[in-house]
């Protein structure tokens, strides 16, 4: 798999960001996502510019 594309998992350790909050993200459509034959997968370029421009405060510093 494409390895800018991320699992929710993935995602939630990569942002330190509780799994549950990514979902409620999700299920708002408040964070930018694709379902891909029924899994949802994050693009980490997408989702950089969606902090940037959210100015969403994670726990530690994000290795890009």
């Amino acid at each position: 798999m494409n390895e800018n594309l991320l699992t929710i998992k993935e995602l939630s350790e990569w942002l330190n960001v509780p799994e549950s909050t990514l979902r409620k993200w999700y299920s708002r459509g408040e964070i930018p996502h694709y379902n891909i034959r029924r899994h949802i997968r994050f693009d980490r370029h997408k989702i950089l510019k969606f902090l940037a421009k959210n100015e969403i405060k994670t726990r530690r510093k994000i290795e890009v």
